[in-house]
């Protein structure tokens, strides 16, 4: 999936198994590096600026060592716990306790009873309330981080900030 904001590219790519934190980095960083070598091999540079992952911390294994393994290698990581699910929820709700992903979800579909995983359109039905769940999350990051599996914590603020200011 590939969208242009303003004067950047930005190219999204969906692992083949997208579930495994692991996976999704690994994937990340043989992207990242043959994207070098060929801009190398060209004689031009590396057509990306940036690399983020974004993967969910719940119920996987890999998930601290996949958080270490994208900060290691100098990849933007949105990782959240339990879920992304979370950050949707922090636009309407404060959540200052670890909740159960599905809990998060039940309670997002109260605001936003449509909703699916990975659908589309979840920017545009949030981004009335984007400073609140900005703060919320950032208010969380303070008090824990991703490595935390008993807190709620969501990177996908930053990512987000990241985006809003191309």
């Amino acid at each position: 999936l590939e969208r242009h904001l303003n004067n950047t590219k930005v190219q999204v790519e969906i692992p083949g198994d997208h579930g495994d934190p692991k996976f999704v980095v690994e994937a990340a960083k043989r992207r990242r590096d043959a994207d070098a070598r060929e801009a190398k091999r060209l004689n031009d540079r590396p057509g990306f600026d940036e690399v983020w992952c974004v993967f969910d911390g719940d119920k996987h294994e890999h998930f601290k060592g996949a958080c270490q393994m994208a900060r290691d290698s100098g990849i933007g990581l949105a990782a959240s716990n339990p879920c992304f699910e979370l950050w949707l929820l922090l636009h309407f709700e404060d959540v200052r306790s670890q909740l159960h992903r599905d809990e998060v979800s039940r309670r997002l579909k109260r605001h936003l009873p449509t909703y699916e995983k990975g659908m589309r359109g979840s920017f545009a039905m949030t981004k009335a309330t984007l400073d609140v769940a900005s703060y919320r999350a950032r208010a969380l990051a303070s008090r824990t981080s991703e490595y935390e599996e008993s807190q709620p914590f969501t990177a996908v603020v930053e990512l987000v900030a990241l985006l809003s200011s191309l």
